[in-house]
């Protein structure tokens, strides 16, 4: 039987795809495989990286403690070339990655149909006081400059903000419809 990878790449055929599949790193990150089919062309990296510097507005899928799915509305920017959001200590979603750290984002425009990307990731939380500054270039990226950074800064305190940051393993499809 031949072996199940969880996300892939085709080695061959027309277009890029023949049904022959190297192994990802996520196979390594979960610890259980699944077979998974790609359709479409997959996107370099770089690529992702890119579409998520002009589209902010995604949805996050994380892993419960049983197993099953749970996805979340988020608000993404990209600063010194890596992708982050911001969201509460306190949040669900943060224990799901902390426990689980394989993530994976569905990242669309404003105007919610048209082209969009998947990106497969390994997110690390960071917490208080560590993030505070990159709590602040979260807001820069996505907001400018604030009228009063000290009172941003006690405010992330006092909301328990925390960073968390996205390594994209593979990228891909990129669709529209």
């Amino acid at each position: 039987m031949a072996p199940d990878y969880a996300f892939g790449e085709p080695t061959s055929g027309p277009s890029g795809g023949g049904g022959v599949w190297r192994p990802s790193p996520l196979a390594a990150i979960t610890g259980a495989p699944t077979a998974r089919a790609v359709y479409g062309p997959v996107m370099e990296i770089d690529q992702g990286l890119g579409y998520v510097r002009d589209n902010s507005r995604a949805v996050m899928l994380t892993t419960r403690a049983g197993g099953e799915p749970a996805m979340s509305p988020v608000t993404v920017a990209v600063v010194d070339d890596t992708i982050i959001m911001s969201t509460r200590e306190t949040a669900y979603k943060v224990g799901h990655l902390r426990r689980n750290p394989h993530t994976s984002l569905c990242v669309f425009p404003d105007r919610w149909l048209g082209r969009w990307v998947q990106l497969n990731c390994r997110a690390e939380v960071v917490s208080l006081p560590e993030a505070i500054d990159q709590l602040v270039g979260y807001y820069r990226t996505l907001r400018g400059e604030h009228p009063d950074w000290d009172d941003y800064r006690r405010a992330m305190v006092d909301d328990r903000r925390c960073i968390v940051r996205f390594e994209i393993l593979s990228a891909g499809p990129d669709v529209a419809g």
